[in-house]
């Protein structure tokens, strides 16, 4: 059985690895700790999966721009837009009308969190474009 195993102490995704059987409990298996068997989203370039489920191993994934990719600034910028990404998408009859409007409120942050810096605010841009469409839109 796959599980992915992340770091205890930021949740990061560390990598997928096999669950060992239990072998007192034949069909059953062995999860270590921080571990989970719920798979990672797709990971777009320049960002990390991160599990929010510590020990649990229940919980949920995020995805987040990488700080040294963008710089402080950007990440928190981002990360204050992409934390209600999903839900609003979710709750939202025109799901591409939601993705639209999320990008063009990302895309404003970005511009004023990276005044001045454009191949910041493009590459910012991109990843975020990344995040809600799963692929790469210009």
């Amino acid at each position: 059985m796959d599980i992915w195993d992340y770091d205890r102490k930021t949740g990061v995704l560390l990598g997928r690895s096999e669950a060992d059987p239990n072998p007192e409990e034949p069909g059953n298996w062995l999860l270590p700790a921080y571990a989970t068997t719920i798979r990672p989203p797709i990971v777009p370039e320049g960002c990390v999966a991160i599990f929010n489920g510590g020990l649990s191993a229940v919980g949920e994934w995020r995805i987040e721009l990488r700080e040294a990719e963008l710089g402080g600034v950007v990440l928190k910028a981002c990360a204050a837009v992409s934390a209600s990404i999903k839900s609003y998408i979710e709750d939202r009859e025109d799901h591409d009308k939601a993705r639209s409007e999320i990008t063009r409120l990302a895309e404003d942050v970005i511009d004023q969190a990276a005044a001045g810096d454009k191949a910041v605010q493009d590459e910012a841009k991109s990843l975020v474009r990344t995040i809600i469409y799963g692929r790469i839109e210009n």
